[in-house]
């Protein structure tokens, strides 16, 4: 098992998201640049990327040149996300996450984000 939002947790994802068919289906033709800060973790702010180019996927950690958009939520949000326990829209309707940037990348890879987000669910991970 390996510590939420970890170094070895990017890499797992990463791993993870590329072997993911729905995740995998709906990257295919997408170029986009996903930047996520998670605030108020036990070790502080943290920040990763999701970079899709037309199927390669990758999950980097600390924060990339020029994102697409910004995703933020606090360290419980993203934890209940990740367990599985919060959606990801309701998320946002409720103001738990906020996203900055190109909206209308946004509204195009719903599927996406959405499938993001159920990858990352069954993920073994320590909180």
């Amino acid at each position: 098992m390996t510590a939420f939002l970890s170094s070895d947790f990017f890499e797992q994802a990463a791993e993870r998201l590329r072997k993911h068919t729905g995740f995998a289906d709906a990257a295919r033709d997408v170029r986009l640049s996903v930047q996520f800060l998670v605030t108020d973790g036990p070790d502080g702010d943290i920040s990763y990327g999701l970079v899709i180019d037309r199927g390669a996927i990758d999950v980097v950690e600390g924060e990339l040149e020029q994102p697409d958009m910004t995703i933020t939520n606090d360290y419980e949000t993203a934890r209940e996300i990740s367990r599985g326990n919060v959606n990801t829209q309701v998320a946002f309707i409720s103001g738990k996450l906020r996203v900055d940037g190109n909206m209308p990348a946004l509204l195009r890879n719903v599927t996406l984000i959405e499938q993001f987000a159920t990858a990352m669910r069954d993920m073994e991970v320590t909180f």
